[in-house]
């Protein structure tokens, strides 16, 4: 995750992000795939890294957004708790 926050910011956080929805469609087709079609458990375990994988991508670049955009002082942990509900 070290290196993610280094892309984040050497790189734009949109890009980041569209980067990360890619890992995670693909991840998440992959899981599909593997339930559909009864694929070895091996590839359930390659479908779950992706996913780990996009967890990793996208938390990052979305922190520092949401820092970015709250006041210094106002953030408290009920905003904290309500960011993955607004967000999904």
């Amino acid at each position: 995750m070290l290196a993610v926050k280094v892309l984040t910011h050497a790189d734009r956080r949109d890009t980041m992000l569209r980067v990360a929805a890619g890992v995670g469609a693909t991840a998440g087709a992959a899981l599909a795939a593997v339930l559909v079609f009864r694929l070895p458990v091996w590839t359930v375990f390659a479908a779950m890294a992706g996913l780990g994988a996009y967890r990793g991508l996208y938390n990052p670049p979305l922190e520092s957004i949401f820092a970015d955009s709250i006041v210094t002082g106002q953030r408290c942990m009920t905003s904290v708790a309500v960011q993955p509900t607004v967000i999904l």
